[in-house]
C-alpha cells in the first residue's frame, strides 16, 4: 500500500511541475506582451503554443533524467533546490538547441528569461512546501521505512544515532542482528536491541516488514555471507 501511495505521489508531483511550468510560460507571455512599449509587445510569429508544447515535453524528460522525483528522504531542501535550478537551466539549453534545429526564429529572449525566473520561483515554492509537509508527516511516524542494522558495536550505535538525528528522512531502526548469541537482548542504542542472529534473517523477514538492511560490521566477521538469505 505504501509503495502504491508513493507511485501515485510521484505521478502527481510530476503533473504539478508541468502545470507550474506551463503557468510560468503563460505568465511570462502576458508580462512580456503588456510591458512598456520599448520592452513589451510580441510578434505574431513564432507560434508560442508550439513552443509551450516543446517546453512541456523537454521539461518532463529533463526532470526525469535529472532525478528530481527520487525520494526526498536522503536529500536536504537546499540540495533539492539546486538540482531543480540545474534541471531548469538544462531544459532551457535543450529548448534553445531545439528551436535552432527546428529553425524557429524571432523567439523573444526576454520572454524566455522571464519564463525561467517564474519557473524557478514557482517550482522552488512548491518543492519547499512538499518537503516540509513530508518532513512533518514522517516526524509523526507516518511514511517511514524500517531499517535493520547488522552489528551491535560502536559502529552500529553511530549509525543508529545518525538516523535518529536526521528524523526528516523517515527511517526507523527496528533492531539489530549479530553473529554472537551472547549479544541477543543487548541494547545497542536507547530503545534498540539485538533482536536475533544474522543466520535468522530469512525467518525475520518473513515475520516483519524490513525495507533496508545496513551492515555495521566487517564482512570478514560474517561466515559465508552468501548463505544469509
Amino acid at each position: 500500500m505504501l509503495r502504491a501511495h508513493s507511485a501515485l505521489f510521484v505521478r502527481l508531483h510530476r503533473l504539478l511541475d508541468l502545470i507550474l511550468t506551463a503557468a510560468s510560460f503563460i505568465a511570462a507571455y502576458f508580462v512580456k506582451k503588456y510591458m512598456p512599449i520599448h520592452l513589451g509587445g510580441l510578434t505574431t510569429t513564432p507560434n508560442y503554443y508550439e513552443i509551450l508544447f516543446l517546453i512541456i515535453i523537454i521539461w518532463h524528460l529533463t526532470f526525469l533524467t535529472c532525478g528530481l522525483y527520487e525520494s526526498y528522504r536522503k536529500r536536504t531542501l537546499s540540495r533539492i533546490r539546486v538540482e531543480m535550478i540545474k534541471a531548469v537551466f538544462i531544459g532551457i539549453s535543450v529548448l534553445m538547441i531545439g528551436l535552432y534545429l527546428l529553425k524557429i526564429t524571432d523567439v523573444s529572449r526576454l520572454l524566455l528569461v522571464l519564463f525561467c525566473l517564474f519557473d524557478i520561483v514557482l517550482l522552488g515554492i512548491s518543492k519547499s512546501i512538499i518537503y516540509r509537509v513530508l518532513t512533518a508527516y514522517r516526524r509523526r511516524g507516518f511514511n517511514y521505512r524500517n531499517i535493520l542494522v547488522v552489528g551491535s558495536k560502536q559502529r552500529a550505535k553511530d549509525i543508529i544515532d545518525l538516523i535518529r538525528a536526521n528524523s526528516y528522512s523517515g527511517l526507523r531502526v527496528i533492531g539489530c542482528l549479530d553473529v554472537d548469541e551472547k549479544t541477543i537482548g543487548h541494547e545497542v542504542a536507547k530503545g534498540v536491541k539485538v533482536v536475533g542472529l544474522l543466520k535468522d534473517l530469512r525467518e525475520l523477514l518473513l515475520k516483519q516488514v524490513v525495507d533496508e538492511i545496513i551492515f555495521a560490521m566487517p564482512l570478514s566477521k560474517i561466515q559465508e555471507p552468501s548463505s544469509i538469505c
